[in-house]
């Protein structure tokens, strides 16, 4: 079977396209995109479909960025064929995005291909992701500790987004590139191993060719489509079993049915769980993503029983375990758009924090701070049981390592000082204090006081008072999977002492 011929059944299949359908494809003038667009053009008049093309310059490797965008630019003019194309700046919106190069690319990129289809008429957004970047997807969620759905990769359509390609090799591509002589962009970025799908590409999948099985990419990719359809099943199954015990007071609160939680199977549990959490922070339009360990922390306070129990979760969610009901509730104050507290003496500063990342401020706080994300158990990691798991430690020079639980946390992370009314539950207090009361009780210095970077999460909570402690519900544990590593300096402003530097 040839590439369009494969490209043509995976159309059919999963009903991409209606007669008369618009259709914008995204080229980055790589093998896979340029492929794509030849495929989609040669197969138009057979799925009477019309085509625009679109390029998003990343302005990350300068000239080589700029050929990309005039090798598009004149393959779209051949086709004879509309050409949409914008300018971002990647790095600079990644740096005060405070996410990784990566991460900013994607999001604009998506967001540039969105806006054009509004604009131009487009029904649908074809992009080039084939059945090895498929493997790779799962292989990556497998590697973070994953739930089902991760584990589903990339579905084949998804809103207006279809994937033409998903059911081709990168194999197919270049030999169908080869056979009409086409040619395309090369991005060296791609064979840079210090992103994680470069070395899921270029080393770990070939040693599982290798080593274990020669079909590994086919056979990720067809269960990710098994996983796809049972991820869906199951969805549909939780949304009707919460439908059923569910009820939602007046204000705002979800109560969930005690007796109904107890009898579910614990897989059904889980999901009931996330979704229940995902109907509470939707109806007030906030962001709130449990990760597994929140789900954990929930299936084991149930198992407890203890009525009264309560436990914080992400995104500003509390959970009370009542006498008949399971409550889910947004704290007192984060309903709709975050509220901000005053900083002290007019001297506030924040920083977001990318992770994998780092932040360095200036002025009167002075941060040397970076982030990084550790599999439990990685070589150099802290074995389990060790003390630092658990706090942050501080060395007579002021710095400091510190271990918290990543997916106990919500993005994004910032970097801040104190405000007035912060609150803070340390690691080993039996409950949440003022942040004030923690610092007089440590013998902080006044003058160091506000100099001190808190780490917060997206809900606005204190993760950890860096480098004295962390937060007790975002330490490390038996059941964390993904370790966020923070090392750094900090040097106070003036007039204080040598003596108090190692607080």
């Amino acid at each position: 079977m040839s590439l369009e011929q494969g490209v043509e059944a995976t159309c059919r299949r999963w009903r991409m396209f209606t007669p008369g359908t618009k259709v914008l494809v995204a080229v980055s003038g790589g093998p896979d995109s340029v492929a794509l667009l030849l495929a989609l053009a040669g197969l138009s008049s057979r799925l009477e479909i019309s085509l625009g093309v679109a390029h998003l310059n990343h302005c990350i490797r300068g000239a080589a960025a700029d050929n990309d965008e005039v090798f598009v630019r004149q393959t779209a003019r051949d086709l004879g064929l509309p050409f949409h194309s914008a300018r971002r700046d990647v790095p600079a919106y990644a740096g005060a995005a405070g996410m990784s190069t990566e991460e900013a690319a994607r999001t604009l990129r998506y967001e540039f291909l969105r806006q054009t289809a509004a604009r131009e008429g487009y029904a649908r957004i074809a992009v080039g992701h084939t059945r090895d970047d498929q493997a790779e997807t799962v292989l990556i969620a497998l590697i973070r500790g994953s739930g089902v759905s991760g584990l589903g990769g990339m579905p084949p359509v998804l809103g207006e987004v279809v994937r033409p390609l998903i059911e081709s090799s990168r194999q197919e591509v270049l030999a169908y590139l080869e056979l009409r002589g086409a040619p395309y962009c090369h991005d060296l970025t791609n064979e840079d191993l210090a992103h994680t799908r470069n070395r899921v590409r270029h080393v770990l999948l070939p040693l599982l060719e290798k080593e274990f099985n020669p079909g590994i990419r086919t056979t990720l990719a067809r269960n990710a489509l098994i996983v796809q359809d049972e991820d869906a099943w199951l969805a549909e199954i939780t949304r009707e079993f919460l439908d059923r015990c569910t009820r939602t007071r007046g204000d705002g609160r979800l109560a969930v049915d005690r007796a109904a939680l107890a009898e579910a199977p614990v897989a059904l549990l889980r999901r009931a769980l996330r979704e229940a959490a995902a109907r509470v922070a939707a109806a007030a339009q906030q962001p709130a993503q449990l990760g597994s360990a929140n789900v954990e922390d929930l299936v084991a306070m149930l198992a407890a029983g203890r009525t009264g129990a309560r436990i914080d979760l992400p995104g500003g969610l509390k959970a009370e375990l009542g006498y008949g009901e399971l409550t889910l509730r947004l704290a007192a104050g984060t309903e709709g758009p975050s509220r901000r507290t005053a900083p002290l003496k007019g001297h506030g500063v924040e920083y977001r924090l990318p992770v994998p990342g780092a932040v360095r401020s200036g002025g009167r706080t002075d941060w040397d701070i970076t982030a990084e994300v550790d599999m439990r158990g990685a070589p150099g990691s802290p074995g389990p049981g060790e003390a630092e798991w658990l706090v942050c430690h501080s060395d007579e020079s002021t710095g400091f390592t510190a271990y918290l639980d990543l997916d106990r946390l919500a993005g994004p992370l910032h970097l801040r000082t104190r405000r007035l009314g912060d609150r803070f539950w340390p690691h080993g207090a039996p409950a949440e204090t003022k942040l004030k009361d923690f610092l007089i009780a440590g013998r902080v210095p006044r003058a160091v006081r506000d100099a001190l970077p808190l780490l917060c999460d997206g809900s606005g909570r204190i993760c950890a008072v860096l480098p004295l402690r962390a937060a007790d519900w975002a330490t490390v544990g038996p059941g964390t999977q993904r370790v966020l590593v923070l090392k750094g300096r900090i040097v106070t402003g003036p007039g204080v002492d040598r003596e108090h530097r190692a607080w």
